[in-house]
């Protein structure tokens, strides 16, 4: 049966607005997935980045990188597809004819499936930034913090704008991610010997085991004196010496304890 003319020149409209539409989200998700990429080769290198994607975590688990590993080929497989639906959606009316009729019609399924993965790009865009420039996630390894913190505890850091006072619990970058407690900060004044930990003439803590590190003397800017909270066993300032600033990668605020 033949449509009216009219009918036609309506649908035919309405087709043209819809791949307007296609076109300007199809740019959208180009300068997102830019953003995405200039976002992930800036932040590549950090420790608490999440998207250290071909970097080996030590403090990962196995069904970690398990997870890591399906979460990736998923993102991968549907960024793929959006960039093939943007790239065909870009390239209707430019190098080839725009579809019509049936063509049309797979077109608009297509456009279905786009338009659910779309929020993947943006969601990628917003929690890469977050990450990147604010905050900061990882589990707790090891059971020198116990029994504030314990084994597989999962942790949310400020790296983005630290404010270090003595209590906070703090990630310290010493060839691996050490959580730890600030105790000493610069210009306290610093004595570890063999009957304990003093700060600023307060005894601290009294067990030091064989190994320690001696220190008697006002902690320099850009240093700090760091203790897990199991003292018992924790290999910490004590042992290693003050950590840099530099090594400082960020205070725990969630869970606070």
């Amino acid at each position: 049966m033949t449509l009216p003319l009219e009918d036609i020149q309506m649908q035919e409209a309405n087709d043209q607005r819809f791949m307007r539409r296609s076109r300007i989200r199809a740019c959208v998700f180009f300068v997102m997935l830019g953003a995405i990429l200039w976002m992930w080769f800036a932040f590549r290198g950090q420790p608490l980045f999440m998207f250290n994607l071909f970097a080996y975590d030590p403090d990962l688990t196995l069904r970690g990188r398990i997870f890591r590993y399906i979460v990736v080929f998923l993102l991968c497989a549907s960024l793929l597809y959006l960039l093939w639906f943007s790239l065909y959606s870009v390239g209707s009316g430019i190098w080839k004819k725009p579809p019509k009729g049936p063509a049309m019609d797979r077109f608009k399924k297509y456009y279905n499936a786009f338009d659910i993965l779309s929020v993947i790009p943006l969601f990628l865009v917003c929690f890469i930034a977050i990450n990147g420039w604010v905050l900061g996630f990882a589990y707790v390894d090891g059971t020198s913090m116990e029994p504030t913190y314990s084994e597989n505890d999962f942790t949310i850091i400020n790296h983005g704008f630290p404010s270090y006072e003595a209590g906070d619990v703090v990630i310290v970058n010493h060839g691996e991610k050490l959580i730890k407690r600030l105790i000493g900060l610069p210009g306290d004044h610093l004595v570890v010997a063999f009957d304990g930990v003093y700060i600023n003439d307060e005894l601290i803590e009294s067990t030091v085991r064989m190994g320690y590190i001696p220190y008697d003397g006002v902690i320099p800017d850009g240093f700090y004196f760091v203790m897990g909270d199991n003292r018992a066993f924790s290999n910490d300032s004590r042992y290693f010496g003050l950590v840099s600033e530099s090594m400082m990668m960020g205070e725990v605020i969630y869970p606070q304890r």
